[in-house]
């Protein structure tokens, strides 16, 4: 279970702070001031509550985005050490995104591997942003990737039909897991659609025919 530390708590610890997380009650959503919902997006919350309802999350984010409360969610992006509520708040702020969110954004929009800048990154990708771009290619193997945090990525270099990404994605094919390879090949598929891999074989054998494509493309030969 990870936190914004990054550490690995002990066991009593997790139980203690799932049972201090508010709990959530799906009727009482409108009522749910920011504070509160934003409370919810944090990482005990969302081990206390899923059990009960595996999508509150989704709703929350939803409630959150329809309050378009900027400024209260810009706080919390720059002041919380929660790297679930993190993901979360920056989830929503992609779908607020304007000029103020991109000013209060952009002082994060840096080359590191921490969460917040990995936010901030995917926040500029979205709208294919050059540089974002060139950022998330350049520290996708450094980042602390979840595989949501990996679909968010390879869903913007595949949007974006990002064709520098493709030589990393194709590390990622065979890299041990299935979720996460099944995400790169399906990324590759999209940005190069000429290629013709085929990947109805095991993922060492769509690894290869994908780094095989990609030394022809060096080399000029077909």
């Amino acid at each position: 279970m990870r936190f914004g530390t990054g550490l690995i708590c002990g066991l009593a610890f997790c139980l203690a702070a799932a049972a201090a997380a508010p709990k959530y009650e799906r009727a009482q959503l409108h009522r749910y001031s920011v504070a509160q919902l934003q409370a919810f997006l944090t990482q005990a919350s969302l081990d206390r509550n899923r059990r009960a309802d595996a999508a509150f999350a989704d709703a929350v984010k939803d409630e959150l985005a329809a309050r378009r409360d900027t400024k209260a969610m810009i706080a919390v992006f720059r002041s919380s050490r929660d790297e679930a509520q993190l993901r979360g708040v920056g989830e929503v702020l992609i779908r607020l995104r304007g000029a103020g969110v991109d000013a209060a954004i952009r002082p994060y929009f840096i080359a590191a591997a921490d969460v917040r800048a990995m936010l901030a990154a995917e926040y500029f990708g979205e709208k294919c942003d050059a540089r974002a771009l060139d950022i998330l290619k350049r520290n996708f193997d450094r980042y602390p990737l979840g595989v949501d945090d990996m679909a968010a990525i390879a869903g913007i270099f595949g949007k974006c039909r990002y064709q520098p990404a493709g030589p990393i994605l194709a590390e990622w094919v065979d890299a041990g897991n299935m979720e996460m390879g099944g995400i790169a090949a399906q990324t590759l598929a999209e940005i190069f659609p000429d290629a013709h891999v085929r990947d109805d074989g095991t993922p060492e054998e769509c690894a290869a025919a994908w780094r095989r494509y990609f030394a022809a493309r060096k080399t000029g030969k077909p």
